[in-house]
């Protein structure tokens, strides 16, 4: 366990502790600081932004990198937008699909419904460029839940023609990216899934999904020797290669892993089972409310509600094969706490007044002073001034051990006081991240080249 990496996270992944503190306010803040008539003005933002991460993904599918910005090491035919990776990206556009559609079934203005109609077609279009299996997954299963609830529940009351003719221009490019063949069809990367291995790979795993099932098995390991607490947050990384041959004594392509690509097994690892069943009891009670909320209200808000679970359940149902970060995550949450608006009664704002000012102002100076600190930390690391980077950022464990390879090749280069300085620093690394298998392995390197043999054989 590294208590320290399980609290901030890692520097790609973001994910510790006070990230999911904070998945939790947004949960707290979406029931109990906002009303019932905000949740409108909330997807409209939520379907904007999706159009515009879908609008600058089909720019980085046709080549045009009108920001002139790498946001990720992808083709044209798994775009990223602003995302990193078109997982997340994927993830996204199948969020706010549902939303669109809502919003789409909602407009009485025609330009509204030409507008809406648009957002939701834009964000298809990102969609289907990010190219991704598990999102393809999860729209089949929110067009499951939106076709049940509607047939039992909304029928009477909505437009079929209009909903039918959007449906069936969407159905045109799903087909056609997908029939054509190439880097944007999915069916393809689907066939990748059973693709059976060739004799000179041997008994080398092909195919994303043969390695996830052994990413899975390790998983269960781990969560039996770990059962009630977890490894901790973002922990993974520095545990799994102890488990993986634990699990499975061959030769794996592997070795590393942060995460399980399932988020049953994301949660049941770090979290252990306690967090495991409070996270998926909020999430069932969740669905439970809404069915039977749908049941209940009136037709706008049915169509509210029915989008706001239909994207919960595609990011759910994605994350099964993937894991969620912030930039996804964020969204689920919020959705999760606007659905029980519905339930809420009425009640006037609160002032902030009676609060007192100080105790708004000061969190607020705290945390610009953190946020300065980070983005100045991370100028620093992208410059190589590792120093600078860590001591303006002490817990961020990336820089530690890309400042010990630095170290390393400046070691192996010019001698000197390089092998005491890579072993001063991966000293302090690793009394703040104990048990890290990188780290110790840079201070070994430090004691190898200074001929300490007898130290560096125990690490």
């Amino acid at each position: 366990r590294s208590p320290i990496l399980s609290f901030f996270g890692s520097y790609e992944r973001q994910e510790g502790l006070t990230t999911l503190i904070n998945y939790i306010f947004l949960f707290y803040a979406s029931i109990n600081l906002l009303e019932k008539e905000a949740i409108p003005r909330i997807i409209n933002v939520v379907v904007l932004t999706g159009v515009l991460s879908a609008g600058l993904g089909i720019t980085q599918h046709y080549e045009m990198n009108i920001l002139h910005l790498e946001w990720g090491g992808f083709s044209k035919d798994r775009v990223v937008s602003t995302f990193g990776n078109p997982v997340f990206f994927g993830a996204y556009t199948i969020m706010t699909l549902p939303l669109a559609l809502a919003l789409f079934v909602l407009a009485k203005k025609g330009w509204l419904i030409l507008l809406y109609g648009l957002s939701f077609f834009i964000i298809l279009l990102g969609f289907i460029f990010a190219n991704t299996r598990a999102c393809y997954v999860g729209l089949f299963f929110e067009a499951v839940l939106i076709l049940a609830i509607s047939l039992f529940f909304l029928r009477k009351n909505l437009q079929i023609k209009r909903l039918a003719i959007l449906l069936l221009i969407a159905i045109i490019p799903l087909l056609w990216y997908n029939l054509k063949g190439g880097g944007t069809s999915a069916m393809e990367r689907f066939s990748e899934v059973s693709a059976k291995k060739t004799e000179e790979e041997g008994h080398k795993f092909r195919g994303s999904f043969g390695v996830r099932l052994m990413m899975w098995k390790t998983g269960i390991l781990m969560v039996k020797h770990n059962p009630i607490f977890g490894v901790g947050p973002e922990a993974i990384g520095i545990t799994y290669p102890f488990y993986l041959y634990q699990s499975y004594t061959r030769d794996f392509p592997f070795e590393y892993e942060d995460r399980m690509h399932n988020e049953i097994f994301d949660v049941s690892v770090t979290r252990g089972l306690l967090g495991f069943f409070a996270y998926y009891g909020l999430v069932f009670a969740f669905f439970i409310f809404s069915i039977k909320r749908i049941v209940k209200v009136n037709f706008p808000e049915k169509v509210v509600l029915l989008g706001i679970s239909a994207g919960c359940l595609g990011y759910l149902v994605q994350n099964l094969f993937s894991f969620g970060l912030s930039s996804i995550s964020s969204l689920f949450w919020i959705a999760m706490g606007l659905s029980f608006l519905y339930i809420k009664p009425k009640a006037k704002p609160v002032s902030a007044k009676r609060y007192g000012l100080l105790l708004l102002v000061i969190p607020i100076v705290i945390l610009a002073i953190l946020v300065r600190n980070t983005y100045s930390a991370d100028v620093a690391f992208r410059k190589n001034e590792y120093e600078n980077a860590i001591k303006l950022n002490p817990f961020c464990r990336d820089y530690r051990e890309n400042y010990g390879i630095y170290l390393v090749e400046r070691g192996k280069n010019e001698g000197g006081i390089w092998p005491d300085k890579i072993i001063e620093e991966m000293n302090k690394a690793c009394r703040l991240f104990p048990n890290d298998g990188i780290l110790l392995s840079i201070l070994g390197m430090g004691y190898e080249m200074k001929g300490e043999i007898d130290k560096a054989l125990p690490i």
